[in-house]
């Protein structure tokens, strides 16, 4: 029996609203440089750190999601945010997700615009126990940010994952 994970899988989720070619550069990125096996693309019903913002209608959303994945045959799109038809919540995802794939090793995908705020997400630590971190630097945002928010933030997570 093999003790390893099968797979492994990057997660990115958001809106997507509209999907760009920066999440499209993302995901092609991180997938190569972490040797992963697919990248899921999770459209979310309402971001919870965006409910106060008009957002396109989910189906439309999905739907360009779709049109601009279709030549990328590693990445997938998981509409279980999009099910709940709710606010959504990455540790909610999470557990969801990893029941349906058991055999997969997740790495959660984050610009370090978004990974500033990871530390106000529900369920931070329990993230971290699921998840490898896969935090991508954006032009406009330091590099040397992500280990200080660990140290200062997540010394937890600093101290486990060094």
């Amino acid at each position: 029996m093999r003790n390893s994970p099968i797979n492994k899988a990057g997660i990115l989720g958001g809106t997507f609203d509209p999907i760009t070619l920066g999440h499209l550069g993302l995901a092609r990125n991180i997938q190569e440089k972490l040797n992963l096996d697919r990248v899921w693309f999770v459209p979310a019903w309402q971001s919870p750190h965006k409910q106060d913002q008009p957002i396109t209608d989910p189906c439309h959303r999905s739907n360009m999601l779709k049109e601009a994945l279709a030549p990328y045959p590693d990445f997938e799109i998981s509409e279980i945010e999009l099910d709940q038809k709710g606010i959504s919540y990455t540790i909610d995802t999470l557990i969801a997700l990893q029941s349906q794939h058991p055999d997969t090793e997740w790495y959660l995908i984050l610009g370090m615009d978004t990974f500033r705020g990871f530390t106000t997400w529900k369920n931070v630590r329990k993230i971290l126990e699921r998840v490898h971190l896969a935090v991508a630097t954006r032009p406009g945002y330091p590099n040397d940010l992500a280990p200080k928010t660990l140290a200062d933030d997540l010394p937890f997570a600093y101290q486990l994952h060094r």
